[in-house]
């Protein structure tokens, strides 16, 4: 797995946990993955019918003061594919903190104006599937952080 953010969070190196894939990428199919790496576990799952597609995800992040949740909806942006070289599906939506813990006390300098950790923006989930449609070999996501003023 692929995974880029715009504020640096976690390792790289991860892990997968559980894929399902069920019915065909050519036709309609639902999936769901679950994959962890050092401080960050990612939960994503959606369906493609057609020309039409959504997706979910969960994203936890170990932070300084605990780990934190975010949610994301998203909805299939393109496609593409043949039955000889396998198919491509492209997510984008939107991220939001879900859950976090209680944060420390507030510093006694001034704080970056750099974000630290994720809390809204946007995301791209790349999904491809095998020539047969039933099963994913490779996925990219990436997360952009909203600028905040």
């Amino acid at each position: 797995m692929a995974f880029s953010s715009s504020v640096p969070v976690g390792a790289g190196g991860f892990q997968l946990i559980d894929s399902t894939v069920t019915g065909r990428a050519d036709r309609t199919v639902l999936f769901s993955q679950a994959t962890r790496a050092d401080g960050i576990y990612l939960e994503y799952w959606g369906n493609v019918d057609g020309e039409h597609g959504s997706t979910s995800l969960w994203l936890f992040v170990d932070t300084p003061d605990g780990r934190i949740r975010l949610d994301g909806n998203g909805a299939l942006a393109s496609s593409s594919g043949t039955q000889e070289d396998g198919f491509i599906y492209t997510f984008s939506g939107t991220y939001w903190l879900a859950d976090a813990p209680s944060p420390s006390p507030p510093p006694t300098v001034s704080p970056s104006p750099e974000p630290t950790t994720l809390h809204d923006g946007t995301f791209q989930l790349k999904l491809r599937f095998w020539a047969d449609g039933t099963s994913l070999y490779s996925v990219a996501a990436s997360f952009t952080e909203n600028e905040h003023s």
